[in-house]
């Protein structure tokens, strides 16, 4: 189902944005703090900040990423999944570039809230030596009434 009848959403696999993000040490060290996590061992970063770096550093506001699947973002978006698959760990003081594109759409049924567009974002995670981590989230969007 087309949730968009005016036109068509981008095609799944299309980018959507790119960007940087650096993960600096005050930056993970805080990540640390408030995750209750201990210091990092060998330079990695915490974990966490696979979501970070995705979110922070696809180049573009998050609403921006919505805008451009033809999703409002005022309906209060809800992330319902995300999934981080791994090559190798992330490490502070290091840059990463970070490429979005949509993975999939689809208006579904809501018991919460009538409908809901589901909205699935890949982000690719890469340094100079490669793919790092691959995130994927789920957000559920309601559909106004």
């Amino acid at each position: 189902m087309n949730p968009f009848p005016d036109r068509s959403p981008p095609a799944i696999g299309t980018v959507l944005s790119r960007g940087r993000y650096l993960i600096d040490a005050a930056a993970d060290a805080r990540l640390r703090r408030l995750a209750g996590a201990g210091p990092a061992k060998g330079g990695e970063a915490h974990a966490g900040f696979a979501l970070a770096v995705a979110l922070g550093g696809a180049g573009v506001p998050v609403r921006a990423l919505f805008e451009a699947c033809g999703l409002g973002f005022e309906t209060g978006p809800v992330l319902g999944r995300c999934r981080v698959e791994w090559d190798r760990p992330l490490a502070i003081g290091r840059t990463y570039a970070i490429e979005a594109s949509l993975a999939g759409l689809a208006r579904k049924r809501s018991r919460r809230f009538g409908a809901a567009d589901h909205l699935i974002l890949a982000f690719a995670i890469s340094d100079d030596a490669g793919c790092c981590a691959r995130v994927e989230t789920t957000t559920i969007v309601p559909v106004p009434a």
